[in-house]
């Protein structure tokens, strides 16, 4: 059966963090994915190295633009303990019940997976190699809540011969759909979990 198109876009909802290391060869290894509760936006704006030269007295004599991935933006209702831990860097002390944020924190790549659930299709997604950004803090009087608004940079997942940025499935394109939340998937892979 063909795929049907979406008309429009809408619906965040199933965002997950799976943390990024790399073996000794280095291969990607993503943890199991941990879901973020609490989506309320996400933007990803493309970045691009546009190269244009000019000759014959052609300003488009070559032009190319090389793919450099995203910066991305996205909204939660709050940013658990668990990704300012895992990816952040944040130091979680249970002896005293404190999470600490400091200043040469070392913060970890991550795989961003989500969903946007359309209007027929409930595409999922999935973005690579996530750089993360301290996260911004804020708040106002009364129950007029702006959740926390997290920045990064989406960047090529090197593999050699393929350059990853993001991939997505849909409930009729791919029996990957049922445990897209439950592993990373890297097409022509199958990851070491970490």
């Amino acid at each position: 059966m063909a795929n049907k198109e979406n008309k429009v876009v809408y619906g965040l909802k199933n965002a997950h963090y799976a943390k990024l290391s790399f073996d000794e060869t280095g291969a990607p290894v993503y943890a199991t994915p941990v879901a973020m509760k609490g989506a309320v936006e996400l933007s990803l704006e493309p970045e691009s190295n546009d190269i244009q030269f000019s000759a014959d007295d052609d300003a488009s004599f070559f032009a190319e633009s090389e793919n450099q991935g995203y910066s991305g933006t996205l909204t939660l209702a709050n940013l658990s303990y668990a990704f300012r831990a895992d990816i952040l860097g944040e130091l979680d002390d249970d002896t005293d019940g404190t999470i600490t944020e400091i200043a040469d924190a070392k913060m970890s790549p991550f795989a961003l997976l989500f969903q946007f659930d359309g209007d027929v299709n409930k595409t999922r997604h999935l973005v690579y190699y996530c750089i993360p950004s301290r996260a911004k803090l804020g708040s106002k009087t009364g129950k007029d809540i702006e959740g926390v608004e997290m920045t990064f940079k989406a960047k090529q997942l090197d593999l050699g011969e393929s350059k990853l940025v993001k991939t997505q499935t849909t409930t009729e394109q791919s029996a990957k759909y049922l445990d897209w939340f439950t592993q990373v998937y890297v097409k022509g892979q199958t990851p070491a979990e970490g």
